[in-house]
Order: C-alpha cells, then structure tokens, then sequence
C-alpha cells in the first residue's frame, strides 16, 4: 500500500528522502532523466511513500519469500512485536532475529535487537563505524525525550514557523562532522516527518535509547543529584 505525498518532486535522482528535497532545480533534474523520459514536462510526478503493513500483509510478504514456520508467529504473538514489523526491512530483521535464536525472547532482548539492526548500514561502516552511530541515535533520543519532542529538524537553521524545535546538531556530542550526521540519518532507525522535521521510526526505539543514555551515565558513576535535574 502507498500513500500519494506530493504532487511533485524536488529530488534529485538517487537522493534519500532524510536528506530533504528542497529546489526546483533539482526538480529538473528528475524531469530530464531517462527514468521519466518521455513523460510531458506538464505532467506532475508522484511522489509515493509505503504505508505500514498491517499482520496480514507481513504474513503474505514473509510466506512469498519461503516457509515460516508457524512457531514464529506464534513467537511473534506472544512478544506483541507486530509493531516493530510495520516495514519490510524490519519485518526480515525478526524473521532473522528468530531464526539465529530459535526465539525472539523478551521485549528488552527484541527492541535491543531491533535497535541493533536499524542502526547497522555495512556500505558506510568504516564511515561511521556502529558504536558512534549508536552513541549519536542515544543522544538524540535523550535530547528529544527531555526536550519533550517527537521530531528534530533536519538542518542547523531553525525557521521562523519551527523556533523551539531541536536540531540535530546541537543534540549531537560535540565533534559530529556534517558528513557523520548525514550518514547517520541515513539508518532506517528514521524517517521523514512533515515540514523539514525527521522522527524516529518507532515511538519504542527513542524512548529506549534514552533509557540506555541515562544507563550509561549512572555505569559512569553520575550523580543522581544531576539525573534529577
């Protein structure tokens, strides 16, 4: 299922959606390539987003792929992890996550998981290498969680309609490059809100990375005087 987003698209070819699509210029870039060649300059172009999948759809995506066995669905019942499958890429993550267990074990154990999967991109790893990549996301989350906020804005620049809204640099630690935030972004850990802002994809994953950020700091001996405040 997809939803229709956008009459046009501001994209260039091959851009992701988490890095903004911002210019007419680069509206006639996609226009001008052979993936829409013969279509009228007139004629808009859609912009299609897929919508979550619902238990039955994951069911007819996992079973087209190959026998499931019936136990992991009944694995996936009783952890109530339909949630964390709305989307392809996850739905293969705890299809996964159970074949290498034989179990998809407790609610920590799958979000944990789950987080672990998202934030995990081999093509970039030497870029940002997992640990850092996990470091900004438990940042981000603890800023957002604190800050009382369920979207942060994609660029440093705060508009005059978002005053107020995190950005993502200054919820970074300090020494994040440009590159580094964008390859961070780049998980599927995220995804596009409207206006600008990005959102964690699952409400679940930020509340648990900022629970592992304030770990973190009491494993490091912080004062509970300061946690409070």
């Amino acid at each position: 299922p997809t939803a229709d987003t956008s009459a046009e698209i501001d994209a260039p070819r091959g851009a992701s959606l988490l890095q903004g699509w911002s210019s007419a210029r680069d509206a006639e870039r996609v226009v001008a390539s052979k993936d829409v060649e013969g279509k009228s300059e007139s004629e808009p172009i859609r912009v299609l987003t897929l919508l979550p999948l619902a238990a039955d759809q994951v069911r007819v995506y996992l079973t087209g792929k190959g026998t499931v066995d019936p136990a992991f669905w009944t694995a996936v019942d009783e952890a109530d992890a339909w949630d964390f499958m709305t989307r392809p890429l996850d739905a293969d993550g705890m299809f996964a996550l159970w074949q290498r267990r034989g179990r998809l074990g407790t609610w920590q154990e799958v979000v944990e998981a789950m987080v672990d999967l998202l934030l995990d991109e081999p093509r970039d790893r030497s870029a940002l290498p997992r640990d850092k990549a996990r470091e900004g996301a438990e940042h981000l989350a603890a800023c957002m969680a604190f800050g009382k906020s369920l979207v942060f804005l994609l660029g440093d620049a705060t508009p005059s309609d978002a005053q107020g809204v995190l950005t993502l640099r200054e919820c970074l630690p300090p020494g994040w490059s440009p590159a580094e935030r964008d390859l961070l972004l780049q998980r599927p850990l995220f995804a596009p809100a409207a206006y600008g802002r990005l959102r964690f994809h699952h409400r679940t994953h930020q509340d648990y990375l900022a629970a592992c950020w304030l770990a973190t700091l009491m494993r490091h001996d912080c004062p509970r005087s300061e946690l409070r405040h």
